[in-house]
């Protein structure tokens, strides 16, 4: 799970900087992000 949240980190900088990534793609990965941070803070508590 790590590596893969750390690939779509990785993806998502490298495509941020070349805007190659359309802003709803952008704002639904965050949204993504969001949800798997929320799910982790769950299972910590």
């Amino acid at each position: 799970m790590q590596d893969y949240i750390s690939m779509v980190l990785v993806w998502f900088v490298t495509e941020s900087k070349n805007k190659n990534v359309s802003i709803a793609d952008e704002n639904h990965l965050l949204s993504k992000l969001d949800q798997i941070e929320s799910l982790i803070d769950n299972e910590l508590q």
